[in-house]
């Protein structure tokens, strides 16, 4: 692409662009077929160097063409079109790297990174809306701490599980206004609760709330329907009728979807109460809270069900109004405890500690879920090893087999949390790493 002025006048960043262009374009066609594997690897792992140390180039140049009014200027409409235009591509990607570019504004440390070349422009959008996305509680200290750590994360972890980790970066580095957020959001949750409800539906959902999608057989929908109908009849209950008559029945204001969704819950719930279902850990089905005991005594703070999800300890109590109550002393970082058991599998209140502290599958980057993953003995039972706390990970189907290959090895870190040391082809020094996607409150 040619620029707007000539050879001789032109900035030098533009020159050394230009110089680029024409060291690639006398390389031609580039023909590999007589390189060697370690070329073949150097080759890719040179070209993204380049990519990422010229997206910050780029993110740079789009950053001033904004503060210059560039395209306006030419007439487009706005930034994003006029990249479209520039660069012949997609809206969706000038849309991308303009997000780049306003993020890495506020961000130096991250800027500095990409320019070389140590994160790519995926891990440093990331890190620019996490930390512009900060509250105004948090000062300018706490928000360069937030960017470091940020950065020295993303050498470890690909964007998808740095965004995981942005989430709950207002944990990190201001638990206090974190948690005092949170049970703001969580209480305006609530009060929708009471008036909406759940609800079976395609839209967006709210933060920690499910959305259910369903496709069904003609037949199937007939068995589930006929189980559900007799909880989706809508509900008529003594009110006033608007004029102040009292005793008028009012007509429920549920819609047949939300009216469909309590249906579904009702029925899990009667399950639940029934205690028929399929045993799961050795114990039938359960909702479990994890919740500090004066949080839940004064109703103060918040619990965690285990998926993860905060609650409020209003919910906490409601919850265990129908419930069994296990006593689990936690140690440092808020780790449980062993609780002495002798046989030799993982199971009942075992589990549900092994599910406290390791929340789901505990290698490196994984996101599923507790209820996905098998109780592993990390010194295993034949070869003398115990069925204690210390001794157990859970592991989904996936890394369970990857941990039997003994390629990766697990153990204990000194803060009582499994870490897994890989292979050496994959790290000459075998740096121990943990799963930092569940964290805690």
């Amino acid at each position: 692409m040619e620029g707007l002025g000539n050879s001789g006048d032109r900035h030098p960043v533009a020159q050394v662009c230009d110089g680029f262009a024409a060291t690639l374009d006398g390389l031609g066609q580039p023909a590999l077929w007589s390189a060697s594997d370690g070329d073949v690897a150097d080759i890719v792992a040179a070209a993204e160097q380049v990519t990422r140390r010229a997206a910050a180039v780029q993110a740079a140049a789009i950053a001033e063409a904004q503060r210059r009014d560039l395209p306006r200027q030419v007439g487009a409409t706005g930034t994003v079109a006029w990249m479209s235009g520039l660069l012949g591509t997609t809206p969706q990607r000038a849309h991308r790297m303009c997000k780049l570019a306003a993020g890495l504004d506020h961000v130096p440390a991250t800027a500095a990174a990409l320019a070389a070349g140590a994160i790519d422009s995926d891990q440093a959008q990331v890190i620019g809306s996490a930390v512009g996305g900060l509250p105004v509680e948090v000062g300018s200290e706490l928000r360069g701490k937030a960017e470091t750590y940020l950065v020295e994360q993303a050498g470890l972890h690909h964007a998808g599980v740095l965004a995981g980790l942005a989430a709950h970066l207002l944990e990190v580095v201001a638990p206090e206004v974190a948690e005092a957020k949170l049970a703001e959001q969580l209480k305006r949750d609530e009060a929708r609760d009471g008036e909406y409800n759940v609800r079976l539906s395609t839209q967006p959902n709210w933060r920690w709330r499910i959305s259910l999608r369903g496709d069904f057989g003609p037949e199937s929908w007939a068995v589930v329907a006929a189980v559900l109908g007799p909880f989706t009849k809508p509900a008529h209950h003594a009110g006033t009728d608007g004029a102040g008559n009292g005793g008028v029945p009012t007509r429920d204001p549920r819609s047949y979807d939300q009216r469909l969704a309590d249906g579904l819950v009702e029925l899990a719930r009667r399950q639940l109460v029934a205690g028929d279902l399929p045993v799961r850990g050795g114990k039938r089905p359960q909702v479990v809270v994890t919740i500090d005991h004066d949080r839940l005594v004064n109703e103060m703070g918040l619990g965690l069900l285990d998926n993860n999800v905060p609650v409020t300890a209003t919910a906490a109590r409601r919850i265990a109004c129908d419930a069994q109550l296990i006593s689990m002393v936690l140690g440092a970082d808020s780790v449980p405890l062993d609780v002495g058991r002798s046989q030799r599998l993982i199971s009942g209140e075992l589990r549900a500690a092994l599910v406290a502290r390791d929340s789901g599958c505990a290698f490196p980057g994984c996101l599923r879920p507790a209820d996905w993953c098998e109780a592993h003995h990390i010194v295993h039972w034949a070869d003398g090893g115990s069925t204690s706390l210390t001794n157990s990970v859970l592991l989904c189907g996936h890394h369970h087999r990857v941990i039997h290959d003994r390629q990766w090895q697990v153990q204990m870190s000194l803060r009582g949390r499994p870490e897994f040391i890989p292979p050496a082809h994959l790290d000459p020094e075998q740096r121990p790493r943990t799963n930092t996607v569940y964290l805690r409150l």
